[in-house]
């Protein structure tokens, strides 16, 4: 059985920001489709670009930030976003056509259901939008 390959057609679209962040890979040959149709794209960063992913994990610098805390269902939660804009010295975000931001949401969940419960979870994103 032949698996199917779809092009990402982009002419008739302009000034949109696709959003790729539930793709299982993000292909930067994807990234560069998109900007060159003049368009924008936000994509959840993971171990599929294992060097790349290592690199904004370590180097991260929060440079811009903002809090939000919520609670109910017998939990708190706390999340964090984070912007870096200064990628000038972070390894192979040069190969990466148009990025200019990577964002980082970390969130803090209290579970007090029986007993005292943290999670902490952390996503990368990176895009050409910021």
């Amino acid at each position: 059985m032949k698996s199917k390959r779809y092009r990402l057609s982009l002419k008739h679209w302009q000034n949109v920001v696709w959003s790729l962040l539930l793709m299982h890979s993000i292909p930067k040959k994807t990234c560069e489709q998109i900007i060159q149709s003049k368009n924008h794209y936000l994509a959840a960063l993971k171990g599929n670009h294992p060097k790349f992913f290592k690199a904004v994990k370590e180097q991260f610098q929060s440079e811009v930030h903002c809090h939000r805390v919520e609670s109910g269902h017998g939990r708190v939660e706390r999340r964090s976003v984070s912007l870096w804009k200064s990628l000038e010295d972070l390894p192979g975000a040069s190969d990466w056509s148009g990025l200019t931001t990577i964002i980082r949401v970390t969130s803090y969940r209290h579970l007090f259901k029986g007993q005292h419960l943290l999670i902490k979870k952390s996503i990368h994103a990176i895009t050409s939008v910021l």
